[in-house]
């Protein structure tokens, strides 16, 4: 009897680790719908963006996958940036890194991968930033 409360107990202070039941910030709108145009099987977006690859890291899992196809939306201005946002970073030849921003500050961001239990160690300099991640093709 006493092992079979012991499991429950245990299992009730597990539970909030094994499932994030927080509400986590979603990334904002960054695309309006009038610059949006569905045709025939195709899907134009009107827009500064960068058609690119996340490196295979699987901190994104499931979200964000290294065979995922992301569109990232150019930002020029740090301040289009927000906490709950996802970004991509690093270097396009090797495979951005993709994060979502938890932390904001003057001239960075900390962030965290969905499937990571704890931030990243490092800031990621607002220079070093390609753009925000507006959609995901599976």
């Amino acid at each position: 009897m006493i092992s079979k409360i012991l499991l429950v107990f245990v299992g009730m202070l597990l539970v909030p680790f094994l499932f994030n039941t927080s509400d986590v910030p979603s990334p904002q709108d960054f695309i309006e719908e009038k610059d949006i145009l569905l045709g025939d099987g195709v899907i134009c977006v009107y827009g500064d963006y960068i058609v690119g690859r996340i490196a295979d890291t699987k901190s994104m899992d499931p979200t964000v996958d290294s065979t995922s196809t992301v569109l990232i939306k150019y930002t020029q201005d740090f301040d289009d940036i927000s906490i709950g946002d996802i970004i991509a970073y690093g270097d396009a030849e090797y495979g951005f890194i993709s994060h979502r921003v938890i932390k904001k500050y003057n001239d960075s961001v900390v962030v965290q991968g969905d499937n990571n239990m704890f931030p990243d160690k490092y800031k990621v300099h607002k220079n070093a930033i390609a753009g925000v991640i507006v959609g995901i093709i599976y």
